[in-house]
């Protein structure tokens, strides 16, 4: 775990004020300089890094998680389009497609009119997704978002696809900047953050 710097104006995370929410015990803070609320903390490239969303032990974490739990249910009363299933529905015709992530159901789902690229940055994940991509013929590589989005060339990726990983990456502008110059003009990007039934 390390602690990033502002996301908005890349402000030194040592100049940030902590923020107190008792009710998700999850730890924010506000920028110095901008006041850009985030969540400080980013995982390091090991398989048995802590949370990285900044989450703290908190009194009220078990009645919810078990509330969370028992009313699961909600989150499947309306369907709703999964990433890859708008990726199929609304990519270009062919091309080179990215799954941040390795997310598995991205893996054995995405149309077969695209290569498929994965990256994980944690090995352990990265070996789970090399079993999981064997029948769906996607390539995947063991580096982070940055890293990885940075070897293919400019305006060359049909659509890039991230499951909750913005929220948790140390470089997020930077993972943000090179969807801009790697995708082509005809390509999309799908973010699904933690956040149940919310997809940009």
């Amino acid at each position: 775990m390390r602690l990033r710097d502002c996301l908005v104006c890349e402000t030194a995370a040592a100049a940030a004020r902590e923020l107190a929410f008792a009710k998700t015990g999850r730890k924010l803070v506000a920028c110095g300089n901008c006041g850009f609320t985030y969540a400080p903390l980013a995982a390091g490239p090991t398989a048995d890094a802590p949370r990285a969303d900044g989450a703290l032990a908190h009194p009220g974490d078990v009645l919810l998680h078990w509330v969370d739990r028992a009313t699961s249910w909600r989150r499947f009363m309306f369907s709703m389009l999964q990433p890859h299933e708008l990726l199929n529905h609304l990519g270009p015709d062919s091309g080179n497609v990215v799954d941040v992530g390795c997310h598995r159901e991205t893996l054995k789902s995405i149309s077969r009119r695209f290569s498929i690229y994965g990256l994980e940055a944690f090995p352990e994940l990265s070996t789970r997704a090399r079993t999981q991509a064997a029948q769906s013929g996607a390539t995947i590589l063991s580096t982070t978002a940055a890293e990885g989005l940075s070897r293919f060339p400019d305006r060359s990726l049909a659509g890039v696809m991230l499951h909750s990983h913005l929220e948790r990456d140390a470089d997020a502008r930077s993972v943000v900047e090179l969807l801009g110059s790697k995708l082509r003009l005809d390509g999309i990007a799908i973010l699904k953050p933690k956040i149940p039934a919310e997809i940009y």
